[in-house]
Parts: C-alpha cells; sequence; structure tokens
C-alpha cells in the first residue's frame, strides 16, 4: 500500500474526502515511496470575539482538530514503518490582522487567538506532528516573538543529494508583489529562492514593511480572496487520474516559474515545483517546456472561504494537499455523511 493510499484510509475515519486535483509525472523528481510531505494550507484562526465582526471565519473548526488528530496518529504509525511522513501549516496560521488591525499596546493577539483554538494548536504544534510553520503575510508580525522564532518564510524540499533541491514551499504572498512592488519582488525573491542566502541575511523588519504595504492594499471585512473557482470533484476512491484538474492559467504561475527557472540556472539547482498558499485557490498549474523546462505550481487552498464548482455549487474550503512518489494530490474534506444524518 502506497503512502497515498494509507493516507487517504486515515482520513476517511473522520471525513468525506473528495479529489480536488492531482498530478502523477516523474519530472516533479520526487520519486520516492517512503516520503510523504503534507501540506495544511491557509487556517486564518482568531478569537470568537474578533469572529462577530467578520461575516466569514475559519471552517469546519471540529473537523479541523479531527483531521489533525488523525495525521498525529498516521505519522507516529507510519514512522514506526520506516516511513518519512513531514507535516507543513503553509501560513496565515493565525490571524493577527483581522484579530486586531490596530495592534493596541498591551493586547497580546497571538496568545488570545492559541487560547481560543487550543484544540487545533495543541495538536498541529504537538510532537507526533511537528509542523513546520511558515509565515504568512496575516501572521508575519510572529516573527518579532521569540516563541515563533522556528516560523519560516521559506522551506526547500530535497531528496536523495540534498544538495539538490526539488520544490520549494512558500506562503505566496511573494508573488503578489510582481505587481505592486515588482522592486521588492525582484529583491525578496533571491531570498526566498536562492540558497546562498543564510537566515543572517534575512532583514525581517524590512520585509515587515512590505507585508505591511500589501497588506493595507486590501479590505478584510468582508473577504480576504474571495470565491474560488473549482473544477469538478472525484470521489477520492475513483482511480485517481496522472493529471485531473491540472491547469495552466494560474496567475502566479508564470512568475513563480521565472524565478525558479531563475534560481536553477545561477545557483544550480533543480527546483521542479513550489508549493504555496495564501489565494485560498485550491489547483495545480504546470508550465510544460518539454523535459527539461516543466515546473508545476501546487496553489493548496485553505480552511476559509468558498469555492465555487462550474454548475454553481459552493462549498466551503477545507483542504489537504499531499505529496509522495512523484504524484501530488489536493483533497477536499468535508463531516462523514453518516456524522450529518
Amino acid at each position: 500500500m502506497s503512502l497515498h493510499d494509507s493516507l487517504l484510509l486515515a482520513l476517511e475515519s473522520v471525513a468525506d474526502v473528495q479529489l480536488m486535483a492531482s498530478l502523477r509525472d516523474e519530472r516533479l523528481m520526487f520519486g520516492r515511496e517512503d516520503d510523504l510531505r503534507l501540506f495544511i494550507p491557509d487556517l486564518h484562526l482568531i478569537s470568537p470575539l474578533a469572529r462577530k465582526r467578520y461575516r466569514y471565519g475559519t471552517n469546519q473548526i471540529d473537523l479541523l482538530a479531527q483531521v489533525l488528530g488523525v495525521l498525529q496518529q498516521y505519522r507516529t504509525t507510519e514512522n514506526a514503518r520506516g516511513n518519512s511522513v513531514t507535516a507543513y501549516q503553509l501560513g496565515d496560521c493565525l490571524d493577527l490582522w483581522r484579530e486586531d488591525a490596530k495592534e493596541r499596546d498591551g493586547f497580546d493577539a497571538a496568545s488570545v487567538i492559541t487560547d481560543s483554538n487550543y484544540q487545533v494548536m495543541r495538536r498541529l504544534c504537538s510532537e507526533e506532528l511537528k509542523t513546520r510553520f511558515l509565515l504568512g503575510n496575516h501572521d508575519f508580525e510572529l516573527y518579532r516573538r521569540a516563541n515563533y522564532s522556528t516560523w519560516a518564510r521559506r522551506y526547500f524540499l530535497t531528496q536523495g543529494n540534498q544538495s539538490q533541491h526539488r520544490g520549494v514551499v512558500l506562503h505566496g504572498d511573494l508573488f503578489d508583489w510582481v505587481e505592486s512592488f515588482p522592486n521588492e519582488f525582484n529583491r525578496w525573491a533571491v531570498y526566498f529562492l536562492s540558497t546562498s542566502k543564510l537566515a543572517s541575511d534575512y532583514k525581517v523588519s524590512e520585509l515587515s514593511k512590505v507585508v505591511r504595504k500589501e497588506n493595507a492594499l486590501h479590505d478584510f471585512s468582508r473577504q480576504i480572496a474571495g470565491d474560488a473557482a473549482a473544477g469538478d470533484l472525484l470521489t477520492a476512491r475513483s482511480t485517481v487520474p496522472d493529471r485531473f484538474n491540472v491547469t495552466t492559467n494560474h496567475k502566479f504561475l508564470a512568475p513563480a516559474h521565472q524565478a525558479c527557472h531563475r534560481m536553477n540556472k545561477e545557483y544550480g539547482q533543480q527546483l521542479r515545483f513550489t508549493v504555496m498558499g495564501h489565494t485560498h485557490q485550491a489547483k495545480i498549474s504546470v508550465h510544460d517546456g518539454g523535459k527539461d523546462d516543466f515546473f508545476a505550481l501546487i496553489d493548496s487552498g485553505a480552511w476559509i472561504e468558498d469555492s465555487v464548482l462550474p454548475n454553481g455549487t459552493r462549498f466551503a474550503n477545507a483542504q489537504l494537499t499531499a505529496l509522495s512518489g512523484n504524484e501530488v494530490r489536493i483533497y477536499q474534506l468535508g463531516p462523514r455523511k453518516a456524522q450529518l444524518s
């Protein structure tokens, strides 16, 4: 049984699972069958008090806690079998920006949010799951706090030759700067994607200014990203196609491909894909220019706001992405039908 199959069995113990998108291609160059990477997208957790100010909030909190509990058990079991399971949270876990946009003196928004969402945060931060966290544009200010010092802005994904990175994990707001702040995009893309840059080169106070400028361009009172256009869904027990809902039209595909291609050329890397969140739109997009010019942008969705099917059906985003054996799948999760009856 593959790790994709065993993961699906685990998820189905607590959730109704549907396939949103899939891609199987050896050019991902991430082929080990005993190595599974899990990507938990934007949660945007806030406190119940702050939630009253908005018409939208984190979806399916109880289900999210159940899924995280299952992932804890799953990782423990698979590690005991000699497999490797690594979980990443893709940023915007805590929505400091919406909790208190004015940042009142003496108001500890992070503590208020984590205390209000104790079960979810306890499982995310557990020793069993060992989640690796990214900082998003809504929780970037956590960099100021010592107890969040391990939350990063990028992770490289490597198999075999540790000097040859195959993918990079980002929150994704970097690509918003292409249009708003092109100079900042070029400047920070070098840091995020270059293996020659160390943490000591990371001038977070300067980056914080760019993030604040970008946030200030948006009104989050009614929405963050808004509705996402989704393709059709498949039941997870269907035969998984090599390509399902794979597109070429993601607005960030070109800048992501070009930035990674530049890093490959200048630093001798083999970046073939980027995994991100930020847009709340679960989608796999591919640039396919032949064997040596292949790149996939894996946008992992969110646990906030909605997606809309081609027939107009709406559903609450609750997505999880899994990568193993040169295959990536994005799942849509919902309460088990038996639990609803």
